[in-house]
C-alpha cells in the first residue's frame, strides 16, 4: 500500500496510527527553515546551470554588441593640454609671505582653471571658423550658445595637485576635432591670459607713476616746510639752548629740594619753639654773652656786688641784727630783684627775637621756594617750547627720509613693471603639453567594457537563477513540500530508471 505526500491513510476502528517515520532531510526540520542554506545556493546553481549559462551569453552578447556600437557610433577620442603657471613676482600689493603661501597658489590655479571655463572665453572659442566647421559644432544645430554650453559641460579643467599645472582635456567623436577645439581653447586663453596681464601691468605702471607723482610732491612740501622751519630757528643754536635750559632746569630742581629741606626744618623747629614756654628754653652761649653785656643789667649787677662787700664788711663791724646792715640789705635785694628783671626781660626779648626772625626767614624761604617753582616753571615750558619746535623738525626730516625711501621703493617697482611690459621671455604662463590627435578612444575602454560587461553577465546570470527558483511555487520535491505546504513528509514513491527497475523484477 503506498500513500501519497499530505494524505492519511484510513485505519481500521480501534487502531493506532504508527508513528511516522521520516526520511532523512525532510520533515519537520526542513519545514522549519526559512532561508537559504549553502546547499540551497548549490542546489540552485546546479539545478539552473543552463539557465545560466544562457542567460551569461546573451547578456555578454549584448555587452559586445553595445561596446560595437559605442565604437562605432559614439567613440570619444581625447585630447588634453597642460599650462603651468608661476606666481606674480613680488610686489607690494602681493608680499613675499603670501606669494610662498601654498594655500595662495592653490586659489590661483583654481581662478585661472574657472577662467578657462569661463562662458566668456567659450564663445569665443566656438566662434572660430575651424570650430564651426566641426561636427561637434553641428551637433548643436551651429548654435554658438547652445555649442558653448556643451562645450562647458564636455570640457574637463582642473589644477593637477602638488604642482603648478592645469589640465585641459576634451572628448569627441572624432580624433582631429577634439585637438582643434582644445587648440582653439589653449589659443584663445593664451590671448586672453596675457591680454590681461598687459592691461594689469599698465593699469599698474600707470598706478605707479601716479603715486611717483603724488610723493614727488610730498616731498617737495616736506622739504620746503624743513626749510622755513630753519629759516625761522637755528637748530645747532636751538639744541645747545636746550642743553642749557636742561642744565638750568637741573640745578633749579637742586635748589628747590634743598629749600624745601631747610623750609622743612625751620617749620619744624617754629613749631617746636611754639609749644613750649619761652622760660624753659636754654641760652646759646652767644645769646648768654649778649644777656650779660646789656649795661643797665651790668649797673644793677655792679650795685648788687657793691652791697655785697659793703654788707659783709658792716656785718664784721656791727653784727647782722644792726639796722644800718638791715636796710644795706634791704637795698641789696632791691637791686638783686632788678636785675633779676632785667635779665629775664632780656631773655625774653632775645627769645622773641629767634622766633621773630625764624619766622620771617620761613617766609623769606617760602617766598624764594615760589620764585623758584615760577623759575622752574617757565624753563620747563621754554623747554617744551624748544622741544616742539625740534619735535616738528625731527618729524618733518623723518617724514621727508620715509617719503624718499618709498620713492626709491615705488621706482624700483616702476622699473620692474616696465621691464616686465617689454620683457616677454620671463612668461609666467607655459604650455607643457600642445594638444596632440589621440590614436585610440578613451570610450569604449575595452578592458572595463569587455572585462566588466563579462563579469556582470555572470552576475546576472545567476541572479536569474535565483529570482527564477524564488519565484518559482511547483511542488515537484519533497522538500518543496516541507518549505511550501509546512507539512510533514511520511513517504515517498522514488522514479525508478530501467537499470535500477530491472535490479527489483530480478531480471539480468
Amino acid at each position: 500500500m503506498s500513500t501519497v505526500a499530505g494524505e492519511t491513510p484510513k485505519l481500521p476502528a480501534g487502531a493506532q496510527p504508527p508513528a511516522p517515520v521520516t526520511p532523512i532531510g525532510f520533515g519537520t526540520a526542513a519545514a522549519e527553515t526559512e532561508g537559504l542554506t549553502l546547499a540551497d545556493v548549490m542546489r540552485i546553481l546546479k539545478a539552473r546551470k543552463v539557465m545560466i549559462i544562457v542567460t551569461s551569453i546573451l547578456l555578454y552578447g549584448l555587452v559586445v554588441l553595445a561596446t560595437f556600437l559605442v565604437y562605432r557610433y559614439a567613440p570619444a577620442y581625447p585630447s588634453e593640454a597642460i599650462f603651468e603657471l608661476d606666481p606674480p613676482k613680488s610686489s607690494d600689493l602681493i608680499p613675499e609671505e603670501i606669494r610662498t603661501d601654498p594655500r595662495y597658489m592653490e586659489q590661483l590655479l583654481e581662478t585661472e582653471a574657472r577662467k578657462l571655463r569661463s562662458y566668456t572665453l567659450l564663445l569665443d572659442v566656438v566662434k572660430q571658423p575651424e570650430v564651426k566647421q566641426t561636427k561637434y559644432f553641428q551637433w548643436y544645430d551651429s548654435d554658438v550658445a547652445k555649442c558653448a554650453d556643451g562645450l562647458h559641460d564636455d570640457l574637463a579643467v582642473g589644477p593637477i595637485r602638488g604642482s603648478r599645472l592645469i589640465r585641459v582635456a576634451l572628448a569627441t567623436r572624432d580624433p582631429e576635432e577634439s585637438r582643434i577645439i582644445v587648440q582653439k581653447l589653449v589659443d584663445q586663453y593664451w590671448v586672453t591670459f596675457y591680454g590681461q596681464e598687459r592691461e594689469e601691468i599698465n593699469t599698474q605702471i600707470e598706478s605707479l607713476r601716479d603715486t611717483l607723482a603724488q610723493l614727488n610732491s610730498e616731498l617737495d612740501a616736506r622739504r620746503q616746510e624743513l626749510a622755513r622751519v630753519r629759516e625761522n630757528s637755528d637748530i645747532p643754536a636751538m639744541e645747545v639752548q636746550r642743553n642749557a635750559v636742561e642744565q638750568y632746569m637741573t640745578d633749579l630742581r637742586t635748589n628747590l629740594s634743598n629749600l624745601e629741606a631747610q623750609i622743612a626744618a625751620m617749620q619744624a623747629k617754629l613749631d617746636q619753639l611754639a609749644g613750649v614756654d619761652p622760660s624753659q628754653l636754654a641760652l646759646t652761649a652767644e645769646q648768654q654773652l649778649l644777656v650779660e653785656s646789656d649795661p643797665i643789667l651790668r649797673l644793677w649787677r655792679s650795685r648788687v656786688e657793691d652791697l655785697d662787700v659793703e654788707i659783709q664788711t658792716m656785718t664784721e663791724r656791727l653784727g647782722p641784727n644792726h639796722r644800718d646792715v638791715k636796710q644795706l640789705v634791704l637795698r641789696r635785694n632791691g637791686y638783686f630783684q632788678k636785675e633779676t628783671a632785667r635779665r629775664e626781660e632780656l631773655i625774653s626779648r632775645i627769645r622773641q627775637r629767634e622766633i621773630e626772625a625764624l619766622r620771617q626767614d620761613l617766609a623769606q624761604a617760602r617766598s624764594m621756594q615760589a620764585q623758584l617753582a615760577d623759575e622752574l616753571a617757565e624753563a620747563q615750558a621754554q623747554a617744551r617750547d624748544l622741544d616742539r619746535n625740534m619735535q616738528q623738525y625731527l618729524e618733518l626730516d623723518e617724514e621727508r627720509k620715509r617719503i624718499e625711501k618709498r620713492i626709491e621703493l615705488v621706482e624700483t617697482e616702476l622699473t620692474n613693471a616696465l621691464h616686465a611690459a617689454r620683457d616677454r621671455s620671463r612668461q609666467r604662463l607655459r604650455i607643457v603639453q600642445t594638444p596632440q590627435r589621440a590614436v585610440r578612444p578613451s570610450r569604449p575602454n575595452l578592458v572595463v567594457y569587455l572585462g566588466g560587461g563579462a563579469v556582470l553577465a555572470i552576475f546576472g546570470g545567476i541572479a536569474l537563477a535565483f529570482v527564477r527558483e524564488l519565484t518559482d511555487k511547483a511542488v515537484r520535491t519533497p522538500l518543496d513540500v516541507a518549505r511550501y505546504g509546512h507539512l510533514p513528509v511520511l513517504g515517498s514513491v522514488p522514479l525508478l530508471d530501467d537499470e535500477e527497475a530491472g535490479i527489483d523484477t530480478g531480471e539480468g
